[in-house]
């Protein structure tokens, strides 16, 4: 993932390298990552849906990762409740004091016994 980062997420501005968010992987991996991811943004939490696809390519027990990340403060949380796929929905609180921070906002998945991940998907910037 280093070697990624390295050569694709940076980019050179004038005062120097600078990590584009959008670019950058969480995780790597074989499988599938979610449909029509909508980001909602509620003053104690940001809860992130999707629609599940019903196949024999995706597992309903697929757990489901928000990773919210705020850069210039160095801090990030990701959920501590267990969210499936088919529950179509997964929710990270937010605790007072940093309600009113901007976070960075990246969605991947892991198999039942966390072996298997999905590709993260960087669903852009999210502000009160």
């Amino acid at each position: 993932m280093l070697g990624y980062l390295l050569k694709v997420a940076i980019r050179h501005e004038e005062g120097g390298p600078v990590v584009d968010p959008a670019l950058v992987l969480l995780s790597e991996g074989s499988l599938w990552g979610v449909l029509r991811a909508q980001v909602h943004r509620y003053s104690d939490r940001i809860e992130v849906t999707h629609t599940m696809t019903y196949s024999g390519l995706v597992n309903g027990d697929d757990q489901l990762i928000l990773c919210v990340y705020q850069v210039e403060k160095g801090y990030a949380y990701v959920n501590e409740q267990t969210w499936q796929r088919q529950q179509e929905r997964v929710s990270v609180p937010i605790p007072e004091g940093f309600r009113e921070d901007g976070f960075h906002l990246y969605l991947l998945l892991s198999d039942r016994k966390s072996n298997k991940y999905s590709r993260s998907k960087y669903l852009g910037y999210s502000t009160i």
